[in-house]
């Protein structure tokens, strides 16, 4: 009974069999912080950099030697004001899904972390500032798929309207060299589909 009380308190949940996510008091105290009335700099993904797969053979892309996968579903942003400064609070929606070879046993709950960038840019496309966080999965030993929501924070200064000063804000996943190749031959088939489908429709 004591170690059930334990696991409650620490936020185990014991149906899922996974930990529920603890809130940041330092997230929690800037979502409060004043909305910024001016324009909000706009944020968007780079499709190439929406997903990150890892497979057991990094040689053999096939979806038999999958670990895993994740996915940026979903991103929106909403601006505070602190200091003078504008906050910008991203909030990314990712989805994981376990490969065939993400348990050696049935019974196995596997945890995965996927690093991921959020970079400002000025309105030449010049990186400003680019930090680098991890999203973490665990999955239950019968579960395949997670989808969680991670809200970041990027300060930057209040764009001078009167020079046409802006700001944007692009994020993706931090890619290795060959999941990059991967992602980019899995964007250059789906657009060579939707062109036969398209031609199929004439």
């Amino acid at each position: 009974m004591e170690g059930l009380k334990s696991d409650l308190a620490s936020g185990y949940d014991t149906v899922t069999q996974t930990f529920a996510k603890v809130l940041d008091p330092v997230v929690e105290a800037k979502k409060k912080l004043p909305v910024y009335d001016g324009t909000c700099p706009s944020v968007s993904v780079r499709p190439d950099l929406a997903s990150m797969a890892d497979f057991y053979d990094p040689a053999k892309t096939t979806e038999s030697t999958k670990i895993s996968e994740a996915a940026i579903t979903g991103v929106k942003n909403t601006c505070r004001v602190e200091n003078g400064r504008i906050i910008m609070q991203v909030d990314l929606s990712v989805t994981g899904k376990t490969g065939p070879k993400a348990r050696v046993k049935p019974a196995d709950k596997p945890s995965f972390a996927y690093p991921y960038f959020i970079a400002v840019t000025d309105s030449k496309g010049t990186v400003i500032s680019k930090d680098i966080f991890a999203v973490s999965l665990s999955f239950a030993s019968d579960q395949n798929e997670i989808t969680t929501t991670e809200t970041v924070f990027q300060n930057m200064p209040v764009p001078d309207a009167s020079i046409g000063e802006s700001f944007n804000v692009v994020v993706g996943f931090q890619l290795t060299n060959e999941q990059l190749d991967y992602n980019h031959q899995k964007l250059a088939s789906t657009v060579q589909s939707q062109t036969n489908a398209a031609d199929k429709t004439r």
